[in-house]
């Protein structure tokens, strides 16, 4: 599994998947979860080359050490971290449920590095404890969730989405809060005719 170097030197490991060119950065939610339950997300991986980075302390990445450094930095540093390991200049990034508040974060800090946004499942709490500025998010934003999402819910899709000026939001029916795997091709019908061709 290829690495990089973060801000804070620790390598990280990232995997790939798909064909060369038009890169989708795939983020994973829940805290130190292995990014591997993302498996290719629904099939997106035909049509883009999944960069997945592994978050800490899971997916192969080796928790921070060292006095004062905590167990899970800052994750917008690592992605950026990233993105200048792989010299992109714009990028497409999707984040699933918790990953979501990371990238906003980043959307925020770094808007001309992004050509499209999509948050799956966003949670209610990112919202509540994340500082956004969204009008600085200048990229198309896509927010989808699944009206039968317990974990996240639904109520968070249309607000988070109006809060950013290019922002739209689909509700999936007959989905929870894995939309990849309970209906693989309505969830890569959706992501894909968001991101085209990029």
């Amino acid at each position: 599994m290829p690495q990089y170097r973060s801000y804070d030197d620790t390598a990280l490991s990232y995997r790939v998947l798909g064909p060369a060119g038009l890169p989708l950065v795939c983020l994973s939610g829940g805290p130190g979860r292995d990014a591997a339950h993302l498996g290719d997300l629904g099939g997106l991986d035909r049509a883009y080359r999944l960069l997945v980075p592994g978050p800490r302390p899971a997916g192969g990445s080796p928790q921070a050490a060292g006095p004062g450094r905590p167990s899970l930095p800052p994750l917008p540093q690592d992605l950026e971290a990233l993105r200048s390991h792989l010299r992109l200049e714009r990028f497409a990034l999707l984040a699933h449920g918790a990953a979501a508040a990371t990238a906003q974060s980043y959307a925020a800090a770094h808007p001309e590095r992004l050509s499209h946004l999509v948050l799956v499942c966003p949670e209610d709490r990112d919202r509540r404890t994340v500082p956004v500025e969204s009008r600085e998010v200048t990229c198309p934003v896509l927010v989808v969730t699944g009206e039968q999402d317990t974990i996240s819910g639904v109520r968070i899709g249309q607000p988070l989405a109006a809060s950013f000026p290019r922002g739209e939001w689909r509700r999936l029916s007959g989905v929870g809060h894995h939309p990849w795997v309970d209906d693989p091709e309505i969830f890569r019908a959706a992501v894909g005719s968001f991101l085209g061709e990029l």
